[in-house]
């Protein structure tokens, strides 16, 4: 019982200043090219106003889990999807 006791306090002093180490770091600015989900790239700085594009388009993305789901999406799961779904920094002359 000591033993499992000493292994959760040392997993959660590990977690706990690895919180603190990455608070402490300013978040990195978006770059061209970057990919990840929306909701990632999203929450980062945006100085060079990068356009998120969705990758594959949202409305085929939305449309497979319609299909999938065998009906319509509520505002909220359509809301996760888009958040979820994967995305690509592109500059504004590229998707003009």
């Amino acid at each position: 019982m000591y033993r499992f006791f000493l292994i959760i306090m040392v997993v959660f002093l590990s977690s706990s200043l690895l919180a603190e180490e990455i608070k402490g770091k300013p978040m990195e600015n978006l770059s061209a090219g970057e990919v990840g989900s929306f909701e990632e790239l999203s929450s980062k700085p945006n100085p060079d106003n990068l356009v998120l594009v969705y990758i594959p388009g949202i409305e085929l993305i939305l449309e497979k889990v319609r299909a999938l789901k065998g009906g319509e999406l509520s505002p909220e799961e359509e809301d996760a999807v888009r958040m979820r779904a994967t995305a690509v920094a592109t500059p504004t002359d590229i998707t003009e």
